[in-house]
């Protein structure tokens, strides 16, 4: 899947989030922030620990933009404690083809941080690609930092264990 693609798959995760009627204040958040130069550290937050015993599932149609890459559904779990998204964009066999987290935490009054991860998945149920994001949100906005890169070593296993978990919980 090219980057495209993902971009793809963001924009219509914020558009199915108000579709199934859920917060997506932590995504617009951290989809939208302007960026900054600052240094930060990709891999910080527990972005891809196993799902808590608390939270909501959501299923909806993909959008058609979606359907073209062979996405049929979204599925997404969603926790306040911690605040965490998992959303799995899955294919007419309800094989996992993207998966996208978003995290995010207080810091300060005035200053927060948080983190996602974009994958995509093979047919083989494989992660082919994905990338990490790591930003801080603050006030001023000049003191908002970000950091982006590549998966790290451990998050192939920990992705496919996670969309597993999200489709298993959420009726995938």
């Amino acid at each position: 899947m090219s980057s495209g693609r993902i971009e793809n798959i963001q924009f219509a995760y914020l558009r199915s989030c108000r579709m199934i009627k859920t917060r997506c204040v932590l995504s617009a958040a951290m989809l939208a922030c302007s960026w900054s130069r600052a240094e930060a550290q990709v891999g910080k937050l527990r972005l891809l620990d196993s799902l808590p015993k608390v939270g909501e599932c959501s299923n909806v149609t993909a959008s058609a933009t979606l359907k073209r890459d062979g996405v049929a559904r979204l599925v997404q779990f969603s926790s306040r404690i911690p605040v965490r998204s998992v959303l799995v964009g899955v294919d007419r066999q309800g094989r996992p083809m993207s998966l996208m987290a978003l995290t995010n935490r207080p810091l300060t009054p005035s200053k927060s941080e948080g983190e996602s991860i974009n994958a995509s998945f093979g047919e083989l149920g494989s992660v082919v690609r994905g990338n990490r994001s790591y930003i801080t949100m603050g006030t001023p906005a000049s003191r908002s930092e970000d950091r982006h890169g590549a998966l790290l070593p451990t998050d192939s296993l920990q992705v496919r264990q996670l969309a597993r978990a999200v489709l298993s919980r959420c009726g995938g």
